[in-house]
């Protein structure tokens, strides 16, 4: 896309208008409904690549003007009819944020980016995630035919808490490496 100034506030709609057209055709293309309900990505082959997006669950316990404080309420108030309900709680207006992983394999690898928040882990900055029992992320991962020790690569894209979750589990009382057998890298 070329990059041009913004002349006016029509601009920045159209601008804004087209960007969302594009998200919306992507996510289409990635997202679909489980008869439950819940959203997943099926297998998406890109020339020897797959790709499958591995979800711990979705969190609503963010608001909008605390995530994203350089906004205002008008801002979230115009976008409102096209973001409900997949990125905004229609009921409590607050953010709808997946909690996922991707899963990539190659030929020769596979390569796990971001673990999620993680089981029975600390996290007093976070409460809605202190010492949660999420029983959902291993299962998901076998269900797409991947087992721990499958995993050759751990990729975090930062180091923030819901990005690095099952890099570990507690077992028999140790935190261990949950992907015994993969090379964890920070990108």
């Amino acid at each position: 896309m070329q990059r041009t100034a913004l002349r006016d506030a029509a601009d920045a709609e159209r601008l804004a208008s087209q960007m969302r057209h594009r998200l919306h055709s992507v996510a289409a293309v990635f997202i679909r409904r489980t008869s439950c309900g819940e959203r997943a990505m099926p297998q998406h082959p890109i020339g020897q690549i797959v790709i499958q997006r591995i979800v711990e669950s979705i969190c609503t316990a963010f608001e909008p003007l605390s995530f994203f404080p350089e906004t205002t309420p008008h801002d979230w108030a115009r976008h409102r009819t096209w973001m409900e309900p997949r990125a905004l709680d229609p009921v409590s207006g607050n953010l709808v944020l997946p909690i996922q992983a991707f899963l990539v394999r190659t030929r020769r690898h596979t390569i796990l980016i971001d673990t999620c928040v993680g089981h029975n882990k600390s996290r007093s900055q976070r409460l809605f995630w202190h010492m949660k029992k999420f029983d959902t992320f291993l299962p998901r991962l076998a269900a797409a035919g991947v087992r721990p020790e499958d995993v050759d690569y751990v990729m975090c894209a930062h180091l923030h808490s819901d990005h690095v979750g099952w890099n570990t589990q507690l077992r028999d009382g140790r935190w261990v490496p949950t992907f015994p057998n993969a090379k964890y890298r920070s990108v």
